[in-house]
């Protein structure tokens, strides 16, 4: 970890946790951390805890910082309120949905206005294809039918992009994706709620919660990139409810998914480098996790968000697919043994998708 990514994870620390901030650090490296901070979508979060701690920043940054802030705080109210409106309209419709991840996991933050916020995800319990048309006519909006292939439709509200899942996650592995469909089809028999501007919002239970949303952060690292939100959210999710989380059942679902070594690895990440209390984590790290976890931070750091560093193709297209079917071999290869069930079953459909896509006419 170079200087400015250690101001960059000290200053982190103190939002996250008020951990003191105890650097020195200059206008010229503050302005490259806020640059980084900004790649890795906690901008909001880092430019805090630098006027919090009242470090100088050059004019021109400074108010460049303030706009990009208040922007930030902008979009988390356009979406709280977006959000509370339409789940409170599809309670009404009596539409069995859960929220995942997102603002749901913002609202635990200390300073729930800083974080940069993105698109709303949630899984409907009912089939699409027998609730389309309804959710169309309810919401006046146009929702297209999907592809066996497909596994999300999307559609906006007033600026904010909402995502309807049909199922979470994908796996390499039929055996693990049939183990988490079960997991999935059983958590309907159990609410739990988060507040959102004072509308009572259904989210996935505890203990599932917190695993998807390292499978959400986990797979898309190795497929694609990830910022340090992701992992910023993991984190929050498990101080906030450590105490609340069964750590049986977890552990006891990621050894059958044949992932509980990929868990600690990121963990190490949460712990070591964000500053997570180690309590409050629910395994015991190891040596090899932190250098698993080093390894996989510098990755991170060099791919910024969605891997966007990575691409030399700035646009979608044959030749922008190709270079992240690149990224996700690599790092399946690089990572295999944190997930070798699901790695070699993922890497030989990968490789044979991207054949068809080179050869076809």
């Amino acid at each position: 970890m170079n200087r400015r990514e250690e101001i960059l994870c000290s200053l982190l620390r103190f939002e996250l946790w008020g951990e003191p901030f105890t650097q020195e650090a200059s206008p010229q490296e503050l302005a490259d951390v806020l640059r980084i901070a900004k790649q890795q979508t906690v901008f909001g979060l880092v430019f805090n805890a630098v006027v919090t701690n009242q470090l100088k920043l050059d004019k021109q940054v400074l108010f460049k910082a303030l706009a990009i802030q208040k922007r930030i705080k902008q979009q988390n109210e356009r979406i709280n309120a977006e959000m509370a409106d339409f789940f409170r309209q599809l309670d009404s419709h009596q539409l069995e949905y859960v929220v995942m991840k997102g603002q749901t996991i913002g609202t635990l933050y200390p300073h729930p206005e800083t974080r940069m916020s993105g698109d709303v995800d949630f899984l409907i319990k009912d089939n699409y294809d027998d609730v389309r048309n309804q959710l169309a006519s309810w919401f006046d909006i146009s929702l297209p039918s999907l592809s066996i292939y497909e596994k999300e439709a999307s559609f906006k509200r007033n600026e904010v992009l909402f995502e309807i899942h049909t199922y979470l996650i994908t796996f390499g592995s039929t055996k693990n994706s049939n183990y988490w469909d079960n997991i999935i089809s059983k958590s309907w028999n159990e609410k739990a709620y988060i507040d959102i501007q004072g509308t009572k919002i259904r989210v996935l239970p505890l203990t599932i919660d917190i695993i998807y949303v390292f499978l959400h952060l986990f797979f898309h690292f190795i497929r694609e990139g990830v910022g340090l939100r992701q992992f910023c959210d993991w984190a929050v999710l498990q101080n906030y409810y450590y105490q609340e989380m069964d750590r049986e059942q977890m552990e006891e679902i990621l050894v059958k998914l044949d992932i509980l070594k990929a868990y600690q690895a990121f963990g190490s990440i949460a712990v070591h480098e964000l500053g997570l209390p180690a309590d409050k984590f629910p395994f015991e790290l190891t040596a090899k996790d932190e250098q698993r976890g080093r390894k996989i931070f510098k990755d991170v750091i060099k791919g910024g968000n969605f891997g966007k560093l990575n691409h030399k193709e700035k646009h979608t297209g044959l030749k922008f697919k190709l270079e992240t079917a690149l990224v996700a071999i690599r790092n399946s290869i690089k990572y295999y043994p944190l997930a070798p069930r699901d790695f070699r079953n993922y890497l030989i459909r990968l490789i044979r998708g991207n054949l068809f896509l080179i050869f076809k006419k």
